[in-house]
């Protein structure tokens, strides 16, 4: 009998032979990704089965295959100390829309914070529909990617949130906060941007943003591993599924994007989903418990 991978090397013109070779050889190794990484059938095989990816090869096409093409490039004209601003549509781009946000929908937005320069890491927002957690997946509807200042990023973020009918803002922390800690009388973009903005994330009472360190990180990839295999949340966009291809296991265990490699779009869907788990725990957001949120997790 074939498997389905087997199969697909049958339509792709593998003799039988060659796929009882292949049957046979795949027995030595523990799983299939091993047997990729030392017997690629393919060049994308060739360059992301190492041994040592996060992501299944085959479980990362099924995914791929909710990708689409938007419907809409362009950039939300936002600005310093504002949360309003409008979706500009033009031919080129740092903003992908493959959904308008619809009446009222439920929306949640994530921020990757990367550098400034061309070179650096890019920052990311990203922007998924969340109307019934419970019946539903959640999917992608839009995403900001591209380089700018840190606290021009926040705004934007809000401006983005705010169209996709005041969105849950989550903002990853940790660069803003060793930033800019201690300008304007000790106050940090974020708690400066929570006056403006109401639905902001709070991962602990006063505590705006999501803070990565070594046990979040983890348990949002985690959640994100599970969702990939499981297919519980919707993907849009090929960059998310090719950064999942070069993410890897280092030697102590920790998780990052291979050497020269980004991984800036595979953390806003990790946030976002590890936030989503905490929703589906607690409930809707009330006003009482917007700023406890996940305050087990506080660090």
């Amino acid at each position: 009998s074939l498997d389905d991978y087997e199969r697909r090397l049958w339509s792709e013109g593998c003799t039988l032979e060659m796929l009882q070779w292949y049957h046979d050889k795949r027995r030595e190794y523990t799983n299939h990704v091993q047997m990729m990484a030392e017997f690629p059938s393919n060049d994308i095989e060739a360059f992301a089965a190492t041994g040592s990816g996060v992501f299944e090869p085959e479980q990362l096409e099924a995914l791929r295959s909710d990708c689409r093409v938007p419907v809409a490039v362009g950039d939300v004209d936002a600005r310093q100390g504002s949360v309003g601003g409008t979706f500009v549509k033009r031919l080129t781009g740092p903003m992908s829309v493959w959904e308008m946000p619809r009446a009222g929908g439920r929306y949640l937005t994530t921020v990757d914070v990367g550098g400034r320069s061309a070179k650096a890491d890019w920052s990311v927002i990203a922007v998924m529909s969340i109307d019934d957690l419970r019946t539903r997946r959640p999917e992608v509807v839009a995403q900001w990617r591209g380089h700018i200042d840190h606290d021009l990023l926040a705004w934007k973020a809000a401006a983005i949130a705010r169209i996709y009918n005041n969105a849950t803002l989550v903002i990853e922390s940790n660069t803003l906060e060793t930033e800019y800690t201690g300008i304007d009388g000790g106050e940090y973009v974020l708690s400066v941007l929570a006056r403006h903005y109401r639905e902001l994330y709070y991962r602990a009472p006063r505590r705006p943003g999501f803070h990565t360190n070594v046990r979040t990180k983890s348990q949002a990839i985690y959640r994100l591993i599970t969702a990939v295999r499981e297919r519980t949340y919707v993907e849009r966009d090929h960059t998310a599924v090719d950064e999942m291809s070069t993410y890897e296991t280092t030697c102590k265990g920790s998780y990052e994007a291979r050497g020269g490699c980004h991984d800036d779009v595979l953390m806003t869907r990790a946030i976002a989903l590890w936030v989503i788990e905490g929703m589906k725990r607690h409930g809707p957001i009330t006003d009482e418990d917007r700023r406890a949120l996940l305050e087990p997790y506080a660090t």
